[in-house]
């Protein structure tokens, strides 16, 4: 699987990307339309291929796939009178709107695509689509710098001409993932379900930012000394057999049971309840009732691989737990 890297330059053809088999940029991103988003400009979006989802209450307004932002430090075709400010170290972005003065500063197509977006993260969090931030500092190559939400707008002047502008600017923060799958993207365009896809390709923290609200930012303090909660196979299979052998209720955030436990796994007891959650939801199938996916498909194919005998279930989970060290603190729940 291909990938954007937070650091990593990427060679871009624009719009000469069919021409030369070393653009890593837009070609990456071909859907099945046999399209990619636009070369031009800073603000680039495009629409679903296959469905159109009117966001509610809002005319003339559709939610997209995702969002690709570029700011530039060098002269390009499309200049912008204004700079964009990138700081890694606070996992934070400010990024101008495309607002140039003839007209109302809401209504540019990147102003509105961001305003819908952050919308949506406030409405039908589902629906949000994932921002990329590339700069281009050297011409003919953009630099990844992070899949990012929005975390505020404002109303701003920027001076152009000797005159004041109004313009968006927006206040984005960079989650805490180095990796972004293309294959997320170009099967969010294609998709029918921008949920589904997300549950099967999207990282981790997109998911749990879209599920719980969790934000976890790249290399903030608090990401660096945050404790490891990354649900690999082992914590959930031992999860899912002590669920199944002592009860759901054992992990609620309010019991003992939840302390010891999140103790001994070394996992937050929020996310701990969150998680059981999740795997409840797997065990009963309550998707065949209408309800969303939740949690990845990590988590579905595990249910999905003990489901029919908990005889392997037992067995690799108490394996698991003596060779994690968890055995002696989980010994009443095995």
């Amino acid at each position: 699987m291909k990938y954007f890297e937070v650091g990593n330059l990427y060679r871009d053809r624009g719009t000469n990307y069919k021409r030369f088999k070393d653009d890593a940029f837009t070609s990456l991103l071909v859907d099945g339309s046999n399209k990619t988003i636009p070369h031009m400009g800073g603000m680039r979006f495009k629409d679903f291929n296959n469905i159109s989802i009117q966001i509610p209450d809002k005319q003339n307004s559709l939610a997209r796939p995702y969002i690709v932002l570029v700011s530039a430090t060098i002269d390009t075709v499309s200049d912008n009178p204004w700079n964009d400010l990138i700081h890694e170290k606070k996992s934070m972005i400010k990024y101008w709107g495309d607002a140039k003065g003839s007209r109302n500063f809401a209504l540019y197509p990147g102003n509105k695509a961001m305003q819908d977006a952050f919308d949506l993260s406030k409405s039908i969090k589902e629906l949000t689509p994932p921002i990329l931030h590339f700069s281009k500092d050297e011409i003919g190559y953009v630099k990844f710098n992070g899949l990012c939400i929005i975390k505020n707008i404002k109303e701003e002047n920027y001076e152009f001409d000797l005159l004041p502008i109004k313009n968006f600017l927006f206040e984005l923060e960079i989650l805490n993932e180095y990796k972004v799958p293309i294959k997320w993207l170009t099967s969010r365009a294609d998709s029918f379900n921008p949920s589904e896809t997300d549950t099967n390709y999207a990282p981790t923290v997109w998911n749990q930012y879209i599920q719980t609200n969790e934000i976890n930012l790249i290399g903030t303090k608090k990401t660096l000394n945050k404790r490891k909660i990354i649900w690999d196979d082992d914590k959930l299979t031992v999860i899912m057999w002590m669920l199944l052998h002592k009860g759901f209720s054992i992990t609620d955030d309010s019991s003992k049971s939840n302390k010891k436990i999140s103790k001994v796994m070394n996992v937050k007891s929020s996310s701990l309840d969150m998680v059981s959650r999740h795997i409840k939801f797997h065990c009963f199938r309550l998707d065949l009732y209408g309800k969303k996916p939740r949690f990845n498909a990590k988590l579905a194919h595990i249910v999905d691989h003990y489901r029919t005998d908990q005889r392997n279930l037992v067995k690799d989970a108490r394996s698991i737990a003596r060779k994690n060290g968890w055995n002696d603190g989980l010994k009443e729940f095995l």
